[in-house]
């Protein structure tokens, strides 16, 4: 081989590793932004909660008849919206512990584009549809009227429900399950907390930030079969046996019918 041709060589050689390096590092940067966003909109909420926490107040000495599942619904709902005009690829689920009234509640808001199940108590499961598809793209958080925000008032209430809590501890799990995977967050008395979750994507694993970092879901397809749960939880058929349903979860579809006991809805 003459030396011209071996330069060649050493030039192809030398242009090929300078664009694997630069995939690398292109690829390191997508996964840095990406890591990013859910750092920056966890340490927003975490500002955002806690003028919300000081307003909440000020609100119930002046009238403690104030309903605070929809105060929190409102706040969840302005959030997404502000959080949508940074990226609208993100899903949202809300968790509130508060005490009103001699009474103890978990608030739930799920603002993703899916039905999820959520509980603290292994007894007392709940199903909750999510609203993100209905809740269009906002502005700059705080610029929001109550005008507009009435007008979204249905929606939100649709995609929020409570869970009496017995628990007396401070600090406690929720277990919640999002296409057929279950995640665990932990959730403190009278703060406000943000589960944040990527899109779901063929072959990609969904990305959820909860409590200031990364949580690895487990899967609960066979709980799923166990409880028999409502399949539309998930985006995957799931066969479900009727006859292991209690009568709640019997008459959460037309799958099945309660006629003494859960069968087939032939």
């Amino acid at each position: 081989m003459n030396k011209r041709g071996q330069i060649y060589i050493l030039a192809a050689i030398i242009f090929s590793l300078v664009i694997y390096l630069l995939s690398i590092n292109l690829n390191f940067a997508k996964g840095t932004v990406f890591s990013d966003f859910f750092i920056e909109i966890s340490n927003n909420y975490d500002k955002e909660s806690a003028k919300f926490l000081t307003s909440l107040s000020q609100e119930l000495l002046k009238n403690n008849e104030l309903n605070v599942q929809t105060k929190f619904n409102e706040f969840s709902g302005k959030f997404t919206l502000y959080s949508k005009t940074i990226n609208s690829a993100f899903g949202f689920i809300y968790f509130f512990d508060y005490s009103h009234r001699e009474s103890r509640k978990l608030i739930v808001g799920n603002h993703l584009d899916q039905p999820i199940l959520v509980w603290v108590d292994e007894n007392n499961k709940k199903k909750i549809d999510g609203c993100k598809g209905e809740i269009q793209l906002g502005t700059t958080f705080g610029e929001l009227s109550e005008d507009f925000m009435g007008i979204l008032g249905d929606i939100l209430e649709g995609c929020s429900e409570t869970l009496d809590l017995t628990k007396n501890e401070n600090v406690y799990y929720v277990d919640y399950v999002v296409s057929n995977i279950k995640y665990t967050s932990s959730v403190i008395e009278g703060v406000p907390q943000i589960v944040i979750l990527s899109e779901e994507k063929k072959d990609e694993e969904r990305k959820v930030y909860t409590n200031h970092k990364f949580e690895k879901g487990e899967n609960w397809v066979n709980e799923l079969k166990q409880y028999c749960i409502d399949p539309l939880l998930s985006p995957k058929p799931i066969i479900c046996d009727c006859s292991l349903r209690n009568e709640e979860n019997c008459l959460m579809n037309d799958v099945c019918k309660w006629e003494g006991g859960c069968v087939d809805n032939e």
